[in-house]
């Protein structure tokens, strides 16, 4: 789970449009490895770290995402984080991974995006990652940040954001609402976040939109 948010209820599918966003204006996951043992803190490699750089410029930027939206803080893995069904979430339970992200503020107050990436080892790791993701995921109610939310059931959207395997859900806590889309094609893993005030989903960007083209330019 890419991040432990404060978001009310809600029973909508994952709204939005499958369209491609409009190309950015000024240009701007992560490579390899096994699964480590549960539990243990991410690799501090310097071959890593420098993977991950090489895939920065493959993630979105502020101009992609919507008008007005500007760069935000990068999130960081935290192999520290539970799944907000419970249990050990899956930088814990997989920690050997070039891991790379990008978060974005919008234009009103209390609505971000962010994406995380995650490149492991080989195709077969990173479906076990992904299954770890969706059973984090897979219950009605769950904690965030410490605060009881509420979550619709996972739905298919490969047919809307294409690769080997897309799914979306939609959480909801107080004072926030939050849609989530992950993907992964061969080793790549890559996780969405949109935020925003509760009842206010429409002021999101396209979820649909701004996923299918994350991972059209990170899948290539």
């Amino acid at each position: 789970m890419l991040l432990a948010l404060s978001v009310s209820g809600c029973s909508a599918e994952v709204s939005g449009r499958a369209e491609t966003v409009p190309a950015p204006a000024a240009s701007a996951p992560p490579a390899t490895a096994a699964a480590g043992p549960t539990g243990s803190a991410p690799p501090t490699d310097p071959d890593l770290d420098r993977a991950a750089d090489g895939l920065r410029p493959f993630l979105l930027v502020p101009a992609e995402i919507g008008p007005d939206f500007t760069q935000g803080e990068e999130p960081r893995p935290d192999p520290g984080a539970p799944a907000i069904c419970g249990g050990p979430g899956v930088v814990a339970q997989f920690p050997s991974a070039v891991r790379v992200g990008a978060g974005f503020v919008g234009p009103t107050e209390g609505v971000f995006v962010q994406e995380t990436v995650s490149v492991y080892g080989d195709a077969a790791t990173a479906e076990a990652a992904f299954r770890a993701n969706e059973q984090g995921l897979a219950c009605s109610q769950g904690e965030a940040s410490g605060s009881p939310v509420v979550l619709t059931p996972a739905e298919d959207l490969v047919v809307d954001v294409p690769a080997d395997e897309t799914t979306g859900w939609q959480v909801g806590g107080d004072g926030f609402d939050l849609v989530l889309v992950a993907a992964r094609s061969g080793e790549l893993v890559v996780n969405f976040a949109f935020v925003a005030p509760e009842g206010r989903s429409a002021d999101l960007p396209d979820p649909l939109a701004i996923s299918r083209a994350g991972v059209e330019k990170l899948a290539g």
